[in-house]
């Protein structure tokens, strides 16, 4: 199923009342965390534009744009525990990506124990 979307910003919000929910978040707490902006630009790769400039989205890539908004949630949340010196971090250049770990069971690829 195709979905038009008249107003992107009415569609973000009520996108981000719905993750709210599934995620058992406060609305005002998850916008702190991800804003109207954040979710336009991770919409990028998920909508389709006809000729006359008309937003569609498919109800597979709706899927896929929550996932992506959770995924960012989380993120956030290990990035604020890091700061907080409640997990550990460090950047794998092979992967290309930040690790997060257990301080107290450290990693096994011999960055930390």
């Amino acid at each position: 199923m195709i979905y038009h979307i008249k107003d992107v910003d009415a569609f973000i919000k009520i996108s981000l009342k719905t993750i709210a929910k599934i995620i058992k978040y406060k609305y005002k707490t998850l916008i702190k965390m991800v804003t109207v902006e954040n979710v336009r630009f991770l919409m990028k790769k998920y909508v389709k534009k006809d000729q006359n400039n008309n937003i569609y989205i498919s109800y597979k890539n709706i899927d896929k744009l929550y996932a992506d908004i959770h995924e960012w949630i989380i993120g956030i949340e290990l990035a604020q525990m890091a700061a907080e010196d409640k997990i550990g971090c460090y950047w794998d250049n092979k992967r290309n990506e930040m690790i997060f770990f257990n301080k107290e069971l450290g990693v096994n690829d011999g960055k930390t124990n």
